[in-house]
């Protein structure tokens, strides 16, 4: 059977496969901020966290790479480098999707996000958000 990238990709296992992918590959970059001696063990979720969510994310692409093998007669590693990271084959021709890293980092948060309060009618006058003060604006975060 031939595959066809795109279709693949759009199915329920594509999709799955290539959220797994991503998931490893964030699992590792924070596993790799956390491990002792690297970085700080105490940041986030800690190293066996992550180093967990490392063992699952592999154990489950070991899955995957069977059933394209299998069905498809196509053999994938998963790569990363600072500047990608995705499946291919070996010989580093075929790529099944490859996602750069800075399509892959998330746009920053502004830390003074603010949101526009409407109306105060909803809410009840015991409001600690509300009782006295005139404010337009009401912070997204606990203040």
């Amino acid at each position: 059977m031939k595959l066809n990238k795109e279709k693949f990709l759009k199915t329920e296992v594509g999709a799955e496969l290539e959220n797994c992918i991503k998931v490893w590959d964030n699992a590792i970059e924070e596993r790799r901020k956390v491990t002792p001696g690297w970085g700080d063990p105490d940041a986030g979720l800690g190293f066996s966290y992550w180093d967990n969510t490392c063992r699952c994310c592999q154990a489950q692409w070991e899955v995957y790479k069977m059933v394209l093998l299998q069905f498809f007669g196509v053999e994938y590693c998963f790569t990363r480098t600072d500047e990608y990271f995705g499946l291919v084959t070996s010989d580093e021709e075929n790529w099944l999707f490859k996602i750069e890293r800075a399509a892959a980092t998330p746009p920053p948060v502004a830390l003074n996000h603010r949101r526009p309060v409407r109306s105060p009618a909803g809410r009840s006058k015991a409001d600690p958000l509300l009782r006295g003060t005139g404010a337009l604006y009401k912070p997204d975060f606990p203040v």
